[in-house]
């Protein structure tokens, strides 16, 4: 989704100060440490505007209905919202439809693929139980997201990670994305 400059600087506008940014994020169903400090407000605002367009916890939906409920009479965050609406009406999802019989390394790959860049995915791995010894098995820190995610993938399987436990953990993480977290894990979870 192309980054609204109209709609980025009417939330620069409305929302100024990282803390004005932060109560609107958490108000929209996001974490507060998910937004970071930012002295230039449109800056902030772009980030915070590509991280909900790519899967983060807060939905482009659930932040413009945040600020709408502040702001009802605003005709900027009135059409964004209907863009918005109108261009999800599908199922969001930032991959393809995986067929039932492709291998379930890489249905999960294509699933941590489309939630996290490869920065988040370990800082993720590293928090689930042994992601530590998980982090260490990984390759470098220079390896492109679709191979970090095939790896991943193959670790949490072979280590017994598939399960409800990581389901739980990466709904918590992206909860915007609930319908393609639970689609994989009724595939793959027996």
């Amino acid at each position: 989704m192309p980054v609204p400059m109209d709609l980025i600087n009417t939330l620069a506008d409305l929302y100024p100060e990282t803390r004005d940014a932060r109560a609107l994020w958490e108000r929209a169903g996001g974490r507060g440490r998910e937004v970071e400090s930012n002295p230039n407000a449109r800056d902030l605002w772009q980030r915070l505007w590509r991280q909900s367009s790519q899967g983060a916890s807060v939905t482009p939906e659930a932040l413009l209905k945040a600020a709408l409920a502040d702001n009802e009479n605003n005709a900027v965050l009135k059409g964004a919202l209907l863009t918005v609406q109108t261009e999800h009406q599908a199922p969001v999802t930032t991959r393809a439809p995986i067929d039932q019989g492709v291998a379930p390394e890489l249905e999960l790959a294509a699933l941590l693929s489309s939630l996290f860049s490869a920065a988040e995915l370990r800082i993720f791995l590293y928090h689930l139980p042994g992601g530590r010894e998980l982090d260490n098995a990984l390759p470098g820190a220079v390896t492109p997201l679709s191979e970090l995610s095939h790896e991943a993938s193959k670790l949490l399987i072979k280590r017994g990670h598939l399960g409800d436990g990581l389901f739980k953990a990466l709904l918590g993480e992206r909860p915007g994305r609930a319908a393609d977290i639970e689609a994989v894990k009724r595939r793959l979870v027996q």
